[in-house]
């Protein structure tokens, strides 16, 4: 599961969403965006697996889910 020291009380993004990743298989959403935030959320039970606020921008993400491993890119390069 991701965490993060500084989650936030929702998973609603509050700036632009710059990238999506749909896992029909175990019925998740990965989403990321300019607000810092990368959500992971189960769509059968609206809840939230887990999240990451980064220090800058996210930009990118690649999910792979045959290991089940999420990849994001930031604005600074990290």
């Amino acid at each position: 599961m991701l965490t993060h020291p500084r989650p936030r009380p929702s998973a609603a993004h509050v700036a632009r969403v710059t990238a999506l990743a749909f896992d029909r298989a175990r019925g998740i959403l990965i989403s990321c965006s300019h607000d810092k935030a990368l959500y992971v959320c189960n769509l059968q039970t609206h809840r939230l697996f887990g999240s990451y606020l980064g220090d800058s921008k996210l930009t990118c993400l690649v999910y792979v889910p045959e290991t089940n491993h999420i990849f994001v890119g930031s604005g600074a390069g990290l």
